[in-house]
């Protein structure tokens, strides 16, 4: 495979789009308009047969991955020709027709680069210090050295960059340290200077890290690795920093969303983070190395597309970056052309319409109660639903001393170029539904500020004369406290004969009819477990019933080793870690003797996160930590077709309102559902 750069331009401006992205797919031919490489391109068209070989760029060797800086002045990227320096380095080129967007564009000839790039480096290239890097006293900046440099992603402010991350080996004759195969290092521009070239320990291993990929607002990096723990040759990882302190998180493989049995390379994202792009040799392309993208919808990603043709061809096409203003695409390919100079080439081609990303919406409201007008005095629970996806969320309770009370008391953030359904409900209240339209021309940071009014349930007078109320409750585990899921429930009223009888969901919660003011009791049993009974004198002050069930063994289920065990049974983890921690071994044996005494069970292994990192990284280490788990328990002799892996991120903590390290314990766990226990 041959080794190549991602160069990332990001900025904190959000880019123009041209408009609605019609739908998925390859364009349609019938849409698409000739032009030659030097007339104006018709807007109304918007797309090219053909991709334009940017020749200016390109010589007899390697030109690849190109990235466009966010204003479209520059154009940086890797190749391997004659200069200063051998192996491969990383050049730019000015677009003198910038800022003319509609025009092709005038490369003027490439340079190695250097940094500012709006200065002369022709005195401070001789000064090469012993780390191998070019620093001279007036700021002039370089990676290059006669070593291979590369792979590299940037963050822009003010049309240049101030953070670089790139591609090496370690090498101690540059005072490069690092561990084996490719690693990645980082410096920022502060100071008026820029920091020594740094290794990013957590980042890399003992194998190949390279192509580092960020998000416009440097939070997020994609890279690819050949490390254990993946699915193929080569695959892509994904780590979070806290911007606070710099810190990065320790990467999580990106899932089999994205990646396959085959190798995935050159990863970039598009400037609004909505657009994943990569190439891959999987089965099913043109040919080679194809490109792929994914579309992110609320906060899950879809499942990645070919590209097909003009980004396509029966050979290797890796690496693509859009302008910010969505008119060009460029990417590298070594498909047989016309213009073809050799080995890898830069190409142009107008962007087509269904590949437009879209701008973030800030979804924000207040829940009131439809009868007082007031705030609502319990929490609601928001289900946003697309087509593909939902997330959900949770308002906060308002307090009366609150500035924010008349204002909101939830927020989220959604993406144009969908339509959304939200459903909002609460105990007590009837559900409230609302339908958003977030397609064709949306500014960007656009606020969407709702009132969302929810109705009491009317009390019920039935026949008896007594009068109602809904409340909502959970059935437990008293040991672990987890929901206990199918709890059958009774509710038998003080002054009346007959019982009322419920069930409990997947999560052990429950919603029951009781009297306002007339004692009741609630019964709850379920298998495995000691029933129980409550009593109440009445229901007014009740905010929710919560029953707690004592296994029916002595003690904790899991010292007589019964299947019970298992769907009480919790596995925390570290903060940020996948990896088994020792004092979890024990529970992870047990489950193992019981799996081989019941050889009908099948479980599902559901992986879960605290709320430190954003709700993508949470979702991506909670399915690495029930896949560890997995993995652990395949290991031991269980066969992988009984064990099911689910990752559910911040949805369902424990905790929900976190405020210490022992509330983000309880949330950081794997637990299990039994999905068969029949012989």
């Amino acid at each position: 495979m041959f080794v190549s750069v991602c160069l990332v331009i990001c900025q904190a401006v959000l880019p123009r789009y041209l408009g609605a992205a019609p739908g998925e797919g390859r364009p349609d031919e019938a849409q698409v308009s000739n032009r030659s490489s030097d007339t104006r391109v018709s807007l109304q068209s918007g797309q090219t047969r053909r991709a334009v070989n940017q020749s200016r760029l390109n010589w007899s060797g390697h030109d690849y991955a190109p990235r466009i800086s966010p204003d479209g002045h520059y154009i940086l990227f890797q190749s391997d020709r004659p200069a200063q320096f051998e192996n491969h380095n990383l050049w730019f080129s000015i677009n003198r027709a910038w800022p003319g967007r509609d025009f092709e564009a005038n490369w003027a000839i490439p340079r190695t680069l250097y940094l500012p790039m709006d200065q002369d480096a022709s005195e401070t290239m001789r000064l090469v210090r012993p780390s191998g890097t070019l620093l001279d006293p007036d700021g002039t900046f370089s990676v290059n050295s006669d070593d291979f440099e590369g792979m590299a992603a940037y963050i822009f402010r003010d049309g240049q960059p101030v953070e670089i991350y790139f591609s090496a080996p370690a090498n101690p004759a540059i005072q490069r340290p690092g561990y084996g195969g490719l690693n990645i290092y980082f410096s920022r521009y502060r100071d008026q200077r820029w920091s020594p070239p740094e290794h990013l320990n957590i980042i890399n291993s003992h194998f190949n890290d390279k192509m580092p990929c960020l998000s416009h607002d440097g939070r997020r990096m994609y890279f690819i690795s050949d490390r254990p723990g993946g699915y193929g040759r080569t695959d892509i990882w994904y780590a979070e920093r806290d911007l606070s302190s710099g810190s990065w998180s320790r990467p999580v493989n990106a899932g089999p969303n994205w990646n396959s049995a085959a190798s995935e390379v050159s990863p970039s994202l598009s400037l609004q983070g909505d657009l994943f792009f990569f190439s891959s040799d999987r089965s099913g392309g043109m040919g080679h190395f194809d490109f792929y993208y994914s579309r992110r919808i609320l906060d899950e990603w879809q499942s990645p597309r070919n590209m097909g043709a003009p980004f396509n061809s029966a050979r290797d096409d890796e690496y693509l970056s859009i302008t910010r203003d969505g008119l060009w695409t460029y990417f590298s390919s070594d498909r047989e052309d016309e213009d073809a100079r050799g080995g890898f080439d830069i190409y142009r081609t107008a962007t087509p319409d269904w590949l437009h990303s879209g701008v973030s919406i800030v979804l924000q409201g207040l829940v009131r109660d439809g009868r007082t007008r007031l705030a609502l005095g319990t929490e609601a629970t928001i289900q946003i639903l697309s087509d593909r996806t939902q997330r959900t969320i949770y308002s906060r309770v308002i307090q009366k001393q609150d500035p924010v009370a008349n204002r909101n008391n939830f927020t989220t953030t959604l993406m144009s170029q969908n339509s959304y359904r939200v459903l909002v409900s609460a105990p007590g209240y009837y559900p409230a539904e609302l339908r958003l339209d977030y397609t064709g021309q949306i500014q960007p940071d656009t606020v969407d500020q709702r009132i969302i009014y929810l109705q009491p349930i009317a009390a019920d007078v039935p026949s008896d004369g007594h009068e109602y109320r809904y409340i909502a409750g959970l059935v437990r585990d008293s040991q672990s406290k987890r929901g206990i899921a199918n709890a059958r429930l009774s509710v038998r009223l003080a002054q009346t004969r007959g019982n009322l009888d419920y069930q409990s969901d997947a999560l052990g919660r429950f919603i029951v009819r009781v009297p306002y003011k007339n004692g009741f009791q609630i019964s709850a049993m379920a298998d495995n477990y000691q029933p129980r009974s409550l009593n109440f004198v009445e229901s007014e002050a009740l905010k929710e019933i919560v029953i707690e069930l004592d296994a029916s063994q002595p003690g904790d289920p899991c010292v007589s080793e019964v299947i019970a065990c298992i769907a009480v049974t919790r596995v925390f983890f570290n903060t940020d870690e996948s990896g088994i921690r020792a004092s979890e071994i024990d529970k992870l044996q047990r489950i193992v003797r019981i799996l081989q005494k019941n050889p009908a069970v099948k479980i599902e292994l559901a992986g879960h996160t605290d709320h430190v990192y954003t709700n993508e990284y949470n979702q991506l280490l909670s399915v690495a930590r029930a896949r560890s788990v997995a993995d652990w328990l395949i290991k031991a002799g269980i066969p992988g077709e009984r064990l099911l892996v689910r990752g559910f991120g911040f949805q369902n903590p424990i905790v929900k309102d976190e405020k210490t390290d022992s509330d983000r314990q309880l949330n950081r766990r794997v637990e299990f559902l039994l999905i068969n226990t029949q012989p």
